[in-house]
């Protein structure tokens, strides 16, 4: 079985950016880096053993926690759209495999931008 095969969800990643209007002020906007993204997103309870060892650290506003390919192009504070929820990266963390090889992204979100 394959990883790719897991992942049975979809979702869009867009990533903040600068826009100037007519008038010439700039201003905050979201751009769509890509659409039909392969992942896993689940909901992490209060009791899951993740929230032990998250490195991003402990907060009420780490609510969910993806799985990705490895190489999908994620940044922390990317805001991902997933069942009509919006939610915004923690730090990527690349997970290895065999041969040294990075094998999966694992990103914690929560639904609070910061």
């Amino acid at each position: 079985m394959s990883f790719k095969s897991l992942l049975t969800q979809r979702c869009t990643i867009s990533r903040r950016t600068i826009v100037k209007e007519e008038h010439g002020f700039t201003i905050p906007t979201w751009t769509t880096v890509n659409t039909d993204v392969y992942c896993r997103i689940d909901y992490i309870t209060v009791s899951s053993p993740i929230l032990n060892i998250l490195s991003s650290g402990l907060s009420k506003n780490n609510d969910y926690q993806g799985f990705f390919l490895p190489n999908e192009d994620i940044e922390t504070g990317d805001r991902i759209t997933w069942n009509d929820i919006d939610m915004y990266a923690k730090p990527p963390n690349k997970i290895y495999g065999a041969k040294n090889k990075v094998h999966h992204l694992e990103v914690i979100f929560g639904l609070q931008e910061e």
